[in-house]
Order: C-alpha cells, then structure tokens, then sequence
C-alpha cells in the first residue's frame, strides 16, 4: 500500500510532498519509492542530496526498483547534476533496459564519459551499441 501511495502522490507537486520524501530520504528511507517523490518536487542539488543518502541493497529486485526511481526522476529533471546518478544507476543496475535509460540520459545530455562511450561500444545490448555509435 505504501509503494502505491509514493506512486501516486509522485505525480504531483506540493511543498508538503516534498517535505516528507526529504525527511524519509535523510533517515535512509529509499525502498518503499520516497526517491520518485522528487519526480514533480525537485530542486537544484537534489542529485547530491540523493546520492548522500542512498543506500543500495543487495536483494536484486529492491535494487532495481530503487534505481528505477533514481532513472524516473533525473529523466525529467537535474539536467545539470544528472550525471553522477545516471553512473550509478548505469553501473548497479541488475537491469539491461535501464542501463539503456541510463546511457540515453547521458549521451542526450552530452555528459557522457569517453570511457562509458567506449564500454557501450561493446554492450550485449544492440540498442545501447546504436545509442552510442557516430552518426
């Protein structure tokens, strides 16, 4: 019910939202979606804010959904401090279509890596091969 209720209050934008995915995100409260509230209530330095509290946990399934929120909110917001989540996300993900997420931030955003370029040269994935290779 909680994962339920973070989705749908992360569709809107409200100081109050906002201030309760800040208080759960310091306390290290990240599984249960508090990330994606910033979706619609994100402000400059949220990045740093974000990745000074993110824990990542083991469990494979809690990882990729906490990664997926990270991907959900800097796809629409952060342009500038995007890169640094889209890496961890990039790098941790258990999840081939959000690397793809990932690396389609980055390089629509110009704040791709050469190194990461050259990595996704070689991706088992084709579309991230085509994401990276010259026009």
């Amino acid at each position: 019910v909680r994962w339920l209720a973070v989705r749908q209050l992360s569709r809107h934008t409200d100081a109050r939202i906002r201030s309760f995915a800040v208080e759960r995100i310091s306390r290290g409260s990240t599984e249960d979606g508090e990330i994606e509230l910033l979706t619609n209530n994100f402000e400059p330095g949220d990045a740093a804010f974000i990745l000074a509290h993110l824990r990542l946990p083991s469990p494979r399934a809690l990882l990729h959904a906490i990664l997926q929120t990270v991907l959900d909110v800097f796809e629409k917001n952060g342009e500038d401090e995007s890169m640094d989540p889209m890496l961890l996300a990039y790098e941790h993900t258990p999840c081939s279509l959000c690397r793809e997420r990932a690396v389609k931030v980055l390089v629509s955003r110009g704040q791709a890596p050469d190194w990461l370029v050259q990595e996704c040269r070689h991706d088992a994935s084709n579309d991230i091969r085509q994401l990276v290779s010259a026009p």
